[in-house]
């Protein structure tokens, strides 16, 4: 990742510490150049623990939602085969 992609993410990190207690945030872009396309940076100021406690939260919530949605999707296609 080049100087001139991280400059507008260092920005918005530091514009954003100066009225949050913590900030993280995580970025990705496609570079044809490297191995796979894609390449990808984090960067955060603030309270380390409470960036982690909520990106780990954020984590655990989205993989559960979407368990149940496959639950439901099974659920539903049994009661269907049933009828």
């Amino acid at each position: 990742m080049t100087e001139q992609q991280l400059s507008p993410l260092k920005k918005a990190i530091h514009d954003l510490g100066e009225h949050f207690e913590s900030v993280q945030i995580f970025e990705s872009t496609h570079q044809s150049a490297e191995v796979g396309g894609t390449v990808h940076a984090s960067a955060g100021v603030g309270n380390w623990y409470a960036r982690y406690g909520q990106i780990r939260e954020w984590v655990i919530r989205t993989e559960e939602e979407t368990k149940c949605g496959v639950r439901s999707e099974f659920v539903e296609k049994d009661n269907n085969d049933k009828d």
